[in-house]
């Protein structure tokens, strides 16, 4: 069975016998990444790279397009996983400082806690003592009750000062929280986005890396096909000389035997 079902190849395409080259610099083959590549493509450019002379200028413009364009979409590839590393990075940060924060914020509360527990317990003490000194001489017009009202007036007044402290702290907790949450949404959403433009553009890099393959592996049986028939031509040349020399030799027996006749 013939190479290609018998079909035509490019150098016998009539529309393309007179092509001129249109993608600059098709005419030495591409510079692939090895790094890049699989062991597959790898061999195949070992094979292709010292006959690119050889391939036809249609076909070397449409696989040194097709590098170019492979190449693009890698390097789009690169840039969206770095967008997507600096997104995670400061994700990370918002994270670490909201929790700082926080504990800072819990810190505080406490701390108030504290203070206000030890006004209530000085307080306390102070109150004792007055009910000591009440007491003791309750005919002394010292002014003793009027001083424990105070007291008493100035402790309710520390309580609410604490409260309302409390409160705003609680408050700017709940704020930082839902500032920080509707950045973390907003940054899930980026990275979503991100994710989703970066499987595209693998799916891209994949799709033309297997066409680039196939194309290799094509000019790897165009060669072939080549290189059998260059063989196939230079043994009909022989035959046809050897022919040639049949025939003479022939023509001589035929001229020797008309000769005795």
């Amino acid at each position: 069975m013939p190479l290609f079902g018998g079909k035509k190849t490019l150098w016998n395409v009539k529309e393309l016998s007179k092509y001129e080259r249109q993608f600059d610099g098709s005419n030495i083959p591409p510079i692939f990444d090895m790094e890049k590549v699989t062991e597959t493509q790898r061999q195949i450019d070992t094979l292709i790279r010292p006959n690119w002379e050889y391939i036809h200028p249609a076909l070397q413009d449409y696989i040194a397009a097709w590098n170019e364009s492979w190449n693009h979409l890698v390097r789009e590839k690169e840039t969206l996983d770095s967008e997507l590393r600096q997104k995670n990075t400061l994700l990370s940060n918002l994270k670490a400082n909201f929790e700082t924060k926080l504990r800072e914020l819990n810190n505080s509360i406490q701390s108030m806690k504290d203070d206000l527990q030890a006004k209530e317990n000085e307080l306390t003490q102070k109150g004792e003592f007055i009910k000591d000194l009440e007491a003791a001489d309750k005919e002394n017009k010292l002014g003793i009750s009027d001083l424990r009202e105070k007291l008493e007036t100035r402790l309710n007044q520390l309580n609410q000062e604490m409260s309302q402290r409390q409160q705003k702290y609680e408050n700017t907790q709940k704020q930082v929280g839902q500032a920080f949450q509707q950045k973390v949404l907003e940054l899930d959403s980026e990275m979503m986005s991100l994710n989703e433009q970066l499987s595209e553009k693998e799916a891209l890099v994949k799709e033309h890396a297997e066409k680039i393959t196939t194309l290799q592996k094509e000019n790897q049986r165009l060669q072939i096909y080549e290189s059998k028939t260059k063989e196939y031509e230079s043994k009909i040349q022989k035959y046809e000389l050897k022919l040639n020399q049949i025939a003479e030799i022939l023509e001589v027996e035929k001229e020797k035997s008309e000769e005795i006749e």
